[in-house]
Order: C-alpha cells, then sequence, then structure tokens
C-alpha cells in the first residue's frame, strides 16, 4: 500500500511513501491523503465476444470470462470451443422448441 500527501492523482509526483502493515491507519493517513493499492491475483477477467450462426440461426453473446492468466494458449483455446458449443447445442434446442410450437 502506498500513499502520498494530499495530491489529486493528476498532479501526482512520484513519492510515495510504503504504508506498514502494522499499527492505525490514522497513524499513516491523512483525510484526502491519496492511498494507492497495487493488486495482483492468479486470474483475470476477459469480455468474449461470439457470433454463431447455422442456417437462418444467428447467436450473438458476449461473456465476461474469469481465466488464469497462466493458462496455456491451447487450454484457453479449447476452453473456448467447449463453452461455443454448449451455448450453440443450448440456443439450438430452443430454436427447434421455438419452430415447433410455431406450426
Amino acid at each position: 500500500m502506498l500513499k502520498t500527501g494530499n495530491t489529486h492523482w493528476s498532479q501526482m509526483s512520484h513519492n510515495f511513501e510504503v504504508l506498514p502493515l502494522t499499527g492505525k491507519i490514522r497513524e499513516y493517513v491523512n483525510q484526502n491523503d491519496l492511498v494507492m493499492f497495487k493488486l495482483d491475483s492468479q486470474d483475470m477477467w476477459i469480455k468474449v465476444s461470439l457470433q454463431l450462426t447455422q442456417e437462418n440461426n444467428v447467436i450473438d453473446a458476449e461473456l465476461d470470462l474469469k481465466i488464469e492468466k497462466n493458462i496455456p494458449l491451447i487450454e484457453f483455446d479449447s476452453l473456448m470451443q467447449k463453452t461455443s458449443l454448449n451455448i450453440f447445442n443450448q440456443c439450438c434446442q430452443v430454436f427447434d422448441t421455438v419452430k415447433s410450437s410455431l406450426k
């Protein structure tokens, strides 16, 4: 956790003070101080857009996926293929049900 004085982020100098993990926050931070956190995790969120077509059926989908940062590309490719197929199969069942009910 980093702290700088009462400064707007656009006017920041790079003079940060690393805050200790012991003590009370009031001992180190004043009102309106800018406190910055660097967060790191093993995963990340990505946005995926899919467009799937079969005959007259078109499926446009946007997904937010949480994936591990270190996933090998071959595994990501496999994951996307399985996910796309699963979405497509479920939608086709709905399309078939709707078509049957219109007859």
